[in-house]
């Protein structure tokens, strides 16, 4: 399904004008609830990113939980999980959202080289101490 065009208004200078459902999250400006329905939430960027990934890296919680309401999946890049990349952007929100969610805290992450991390070994790993405090 093809990404709905999204208004975005600019306030200093009145001016209007049209991005996809993409360039809104990567941009950083607010999902409008109404357009969801019709988005695909899952969908990639030309460097294999979702738009969850952009919510999680701008800390922009209206945005991941209308995703996560309208269906995307905790894929954010090939390899990594929302989770761990909550703790990659040091987005300690994101991090309790997500386990509020009930998403099992108790998941791992295996990188390319077969080096498995817990969510608490890899908030360690990244030196995240308000993540490990949280975590702990």
């Amino acid at each position: 399904m093809t990404a709905p065009l999204q208004y975005i208004h600019y306030k200093n200078t009145r001016t209007k004008i049209c991005l996809d459902f993409l360039q809104t999250v990567q941009s950083n400006h607010l999902l409008e609830k109404d357009l969801m329905p019709w988005a695909d939430t899952n969908q990639e960027d030309t460097f294999g990113f979702t738009a969850l990934y952009w919510a999680i890296s701008h800390h922009n919680m209206h945005n991941l939980k209308l995703l996560i309401a309208y269906g995307a999946t905790l894929k954010v890049t090939s390899s990594m999980n929302a989770l761990f990349y909550a703790i990659d952007c040091d987005n300690l929100e994101a991090l309790k959202y997500f386990i509020d969610k009930g998403i099992d805290k108790d998941i791992v992450y295996t990188r390319s080289y077969d080096q498995t991390y817990t969510l608490y070994a890899y908030a360690k790993k990244r030196d995240r101490k308000v993540i490990l405090e949280y975590l702990n």
